[in-house]
């Protein structure tokens, strides 16, 4: 290329060049800018070196300057460089393989370096002539750091609609591909891309669909079959397995298929390919339209939900399918229990000794080696599911919820693998279920219980921190009560067993029987609990446990069925007092207290209240009225007047040694 400046275009990897007028002087190392800061300069390439003033210290991946160099090789130098002019041109150490350094490149190291590249390649010489802008040394650092932050990648939108823009103006799939130094297959896809609806493509370029989802979609050119799949998908899943699905038609349910009807998808328009050498024509083999299909259904259902909606309910969703990722966004509403009326313990009486006997003729029948040709069992189980169903309306029936919480309760309206409609109703988002809580605590003598309102004035938080101590007080104060623990654990087993399932609504149990562990609830909700008198005690059996069972938990069965009864009787004990939770956010319950008596529970023993685990997070009239209980009702009048930390700090050195507990631990 000699003296002339460059600006290549590609035709196919042959590199053409444009005359660039530019200052007539021989020597191109010489040329400065006259005009001011910034004015475009041409200096040879040889005479160029990275300056130390450049921001940009990371060096970058070989393989990226390669492809920069293919782009520059294709495209031209599209952006010149930022250089300072050095006093003298750098001799001696700045000198290599014949290039004398006369400029320091301080924004633009990335293509000083691509440019380099194409002079191994044999595609430029030293001697090329480069632009560039000169800038004053006293504003290298300034320039350079401008100019490496205010860079901002194009977004994959706008990459995509470049690709298009350019194939439209005459450039093929390769010339794409070597100009920016992809894989034809690559190329193709951001094309096809491309041909995704406008409409869509435009949620795609807001945020509102991800780059998975377009590429799910642009596997049809078909905009309207786009945009059908896109609305008749449910929001809660457009990902893009569905969404290809909706549009190939693979994977549609055939319970959708049954929910919807062949007879009201063909009356709107829908096509069917059959299968003529099926044997059973009762399904049809191909969907033409999924997407279609899909839009019927959610009609359907929000038709369904409508008529709950006008019947009062708060909110109804609508699911085409019921997993576990949809059964994970409700839950039960927190509410608390009362006592069965008159009426109801009668007829749940009546209809648990029913469920019983049917229990047992089922368990006959099912052991029957007779044919059961008249549908025996199956009527039996229907009678049974019956009655389950009024016992559950009638323990329904029995819960009491906050008005705060009735307003957040609604149901779910969902397609069964029978292609039936179900509706789930009495449920509360997962979203709610902080201010559903908040809303329960305020509940106030209406569980029946007499421990109603103990909590009354202390935060949720609080009520739960104090029962996770009360918790770990019961559980080693029962570690030295083996009959206790030993009925404690008894007691749900016993329900199950012998009174039957309906039974643990008259007798709920402390005890987990499921072997869940609270630990991490423990220490989530009182992290001061590490330092108590229980946790001590608790921890102490837990290692003396380990110790005496096997390393392996694979061993552990055969090393039990060789241990005495009194090893067994030791680790039941254990394991029936560490399943005991008694953590709550709004007192105690019968169980817990029934349990805290016979092991004679006093948690003055256990816990003493301080600034980290009462105090603190209480009214001042709430840190008075502790110490006036504790007998100091002229100390209690003194901390009115004082500001909070100290009321705190004072209250907690007067209640040393009183004993007081708040109603909570009791």
């Amino acid at each position: 290329m000699g003296s002339e400046s460059w600006n290549p275009v590609s035709t196919g990897n042959t590199m053409t060049a444009t005359i660039i007028d530019h200052p007539a002087q021989s020597n191109p190392v010489a040329l400065r800018a006259h005009e001011g800061e910034g004015a475009p300069a041409y200096l040879s390439l040889g005479a160029l070196r990275l300056d130390d003033r450049n921001v940009r210290k990371d060096a970058p991946a070989e393989a990226e300057i390669e492809q920069l160099a293919d782009l520059i090789d294709s495209q031209g130098l599209l952006q010149q460089l930022q250089v300072v002019a050095y006093a003298q041109p750098m001799k001696g150490k700045g000198k290599e393989k014949g290039r004398v350094f006369s400029h320091g490149v301080i924004a633009g190291g990335r293509r000083l370096r691509a440019l380099l590249v194409l002079v191994k390649r044999g595609r430029l010489s030293l001697d090329e002539p480069i632009l560039c802008a000169v800038v004053a040394e006293d504003r290298a650092l300034a320039v350079s750091a401008a100019e490496n932050s205010g860079r901002a990648p194009m977004s994959t939108a706008d990459t995509i609609v470049a690709f298009a823009d350019m194939v439209r103006a005459g450039a093929g799939v390769e010339d794409l591909a070597v100009c920016f130094s992809l894989s034809p297959l690559t190329v193709q896809r951001r094309l096809r891309l491309a041909n995704v609806s406008p409409n869509l493509f435009g949620l795609f370029r807001q945020g509102a669909m991800t780059l998975d989802q377009l590429m799910a979609l642009a596997l049809t050119d078909d905009h309207s079959a786009q945009e059908a799949a896109w609305t008749s998908a449910p929001a809660y899943d457009r990902s893009p397995r569905a969404l290809r699905a909706l549009i190939a038609g693979e994977g549609l349910s055939q319970a959708i298929i049954r929910f919807v009807g062949l007879d009201a998808y063909e009356a709107a328009g829908g096509a069917v390919l059959r299968d003529l050498f099926a044997e059973s024509d009762e399904q049809p083999a191909y969907i033409n339209d999924p997407a279609l299909m899909m839009r019927l259904a959610t009609d359907k259902l929000e038709g369904l939900a409508q008529i709950e909606r006008d019947a009062g309910a708060a909110w109804v969703e609508v699911f085409t399918s019921w997993g576990y990722t949809e059964s994970q966004q409700f839950v039960a509403p927190p509410c608390t229990l009362r006592a069965p009326t008159e009426d109801e313990a009668s007829r749940l009486e009546d209809l648990e000794a029913k469920a019983a006997t049917l229990g047992e003729q089922l368990e006959a029948a099912y052991d029957s080696e007779e044919d059961d040709d008249g549908g025996l069992i199956e009527r039996l189980e229907a009678e049974a599911e019956s009655v389950a169903d009024m016992i559950a309306a009638i323990e329904a029936g029995q819960s009491v919820v906050a008005p705060e919480v009735a307003a957040l309760i609604g149901a779910v309206l969902y397609i069964d693998h029978q292609g039936q409609t179900k509706l789930q109703r009495n449920l509360i988002r997962r979203t709610d279920v902080a201010s559903a809580k908040r809303a329960a605590a305020k509940v106030v003598g209406q569980s029946g219980s007499g421990a109603a309102g103990v909590g009354a004035g202390l935060s949720d938080r609080l009520c739960h921190q104090l029962t996770a101590h009360r918790t770990r007080a019961l559980q080693a104060s029962m570690l030295a009560d083996t009959r206790v623990s030993l009925a404690a654990l008894l007691h749900p087993l016993l329900n199950v067993h012998v009174y039957g399932l309906g039974a643990s609504w008259k007798s709920p149990s402390a005890i987990k029987v499921s072997a869940d562990s609270c630990e991490s609830q423990l220490k989530t909700w009182a992290p001061d609990l590490a330092d108590s008198r229980a946790e001590k005690a608790v921890q102490e059996a837990l290692q003396m446990a380990q110790a005496m069972v096997p390393g392996e938990a694979a061993a552990l069965l055969p090393w039990l069925l060789l241990q005495p009864v009194e090893t067994l009787l030791q680790l039941l004990t254990l394991v029936s007092a560490l399943s005991l939770n008694a953590i709550s956010g709004t007192g105690k319950s019968e169980t817990t207290t029934a349990i805290a008596g016979a092991v004679k529970l006093d948690m003055a023993d256990w816990w003493t209240p301080t600034d980290a685990g009462y105090l603190g997070s209480v009214s001042k009239a709430l840190i008075a009225e502790a110490v006036k209980d504790a007998g100091m009702p002229g100390e209690a009048e003194a901390l009115g007047k004082l500001k909070k930390g100290e009321a705190v700090t004072k209250a907690e050195t007067l209640l040393i040694g009183k004993r007081w507990l708040p109603a909570v631990l009791r």
